[in-house]
């Protein structure tokens, strides 16, 4: 019960998070909510999903993104953290 109560806090908490998205192979994997499933389904998917947002960003600002360096890449990650 006690898992319960934090992943509803993390999800439905006041935490200036307006949207979240999931990203599922399966739709079965909707209910494995163990925290090393979340984090494992959150290190695979999170880079595509980061990627696509960030295009989106710059598509509704009009810019256009620039050819990233690794010590710029290295960054990344810093902006794709779970709660």
């Amino acid at each position: 019960m006690a898992r319960q109560a934090l992943l509803r806090k993390v999800l439905t908490g006041e935490n200036g998070i307006a949207t979240r998205h999931f990203a599922l192979d399966d739709l079965g994997e909707a209910f494995a909510l163990e925290p090393d499933v979340l984090h494992q389904r959150f290190s695979h998917h999170a880079p595509a999903l980061a990627t696509e947002a960030a295009e989106r960003a710059l598509a509704a600002a009009r810019l256009a993104a620039r050819a990233w360096t690794p010590s710029s890449s290295a960054l990344a990650p810093a902006i794709c953290v779970p709660d």
